[in-house]
Protein backbone atom coordinates (compact mmCIF):
# COMPACT_ATOMS: atom_id res chain seq x y z
CA UNK A 1 0.00 0.00 0.00
CA UNK A 2 2.32 2.64 0.81
CA UNK A 3 4.46 1.60 -2.45
CA UNK A 4 1.26 2.81 -4.33
CA UNK A 5 0.50 5.52 -2.16
CA UNK A 6 4.50 6.80 -2.95
CA UNK A 7 3.66 6.25 -7.08
CA UNK A 8 0.40 7.96 -6.62
CA UNK A 9 2.39 10.78 -5.21
CA UNK A 10 5.06 10.74 -7.28
CA UNK A 11 2.45 10.73 -10.12
CA UNK A 12 0.53 13.95 -9.24
CA UNK A 13 4.01 16.00 -8.48
CA UNK A 14 5.09 14.89 -12.55
CA UNK A 15 1.63 15.84 -13.61
CA UNK A 16 2.21 18.91 -11.65
CA UNK A 17 5.29 19.97 -13.20
CA UNK A 18 4.23 19.27 -16.80
CA UNK A 19 0.72 21.00 -16.16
Amino acid sequence: MAVGLRLGIYFFHFSAGLG
